[in-house]
């Protein structure tokens, strides 16, 4: 299990003058990268100049990948991925949670999720984080 916790922060100035409307082309932009485990499906939408800081999109994008080729590392003929919403019950409690399950379909089938941290205020994406410790939703 990961105990290095990456987080994606946007900048400032991006907090204050990003539309809500860009903030959810960029969120559902990460979510899509997530249901195809592909991360540089992502990687367009981080602008290293005034979205976000430069320092955290590269090993924020190395994770990424290293998280889903873990997926992929036993080849199953197929994965499917669904997506529920959840809660954290860890260091982050109570926060929203995307949780990411991965079932895969071949002779050594597995079962499997993750979750991220999508936070926002006033429909401004302030920070994407990996959540290890969640729960779905009822």
């Amino acid at each position: 299990m990961e105990t290095t916790t990456i987080h994606l922060t946007t900048c400032n100035s991006f907090q204050q003058k990003a539309q809500p409307s860009h903030s959810e082309i960029i969120i559902e932009a990460f979510i899509e990268s997530c249901k195809a485990l592909d991360a540089s499906i992502f990687e367009p939408f981080m602008d290293e100049e005034n979205v976000f800081e430069n320092k955290n999109k590269y090993l924020f994008l190395a994770s990424l990948k290293t998280e889903f080729e873990s997926f992929k590392k036993d080849k199953p003929v197929s994965i499917n991925i669904v997506v529920n919403d959840g809660t954290c019950a860890g260091c982050n409690h109570g926060k929203a949670v995307k949780i990411f399950s991965v079932k895969g379909c071949d002779s050594e089938k597995y079962n499997d999720r993750f979750g991220y941290v999508i936070e926002k205020k006033d429909g401004i994406l302030k920070d994407i984080f990996r959540c290890n410790f969640f729960c779905k939703r009822k």
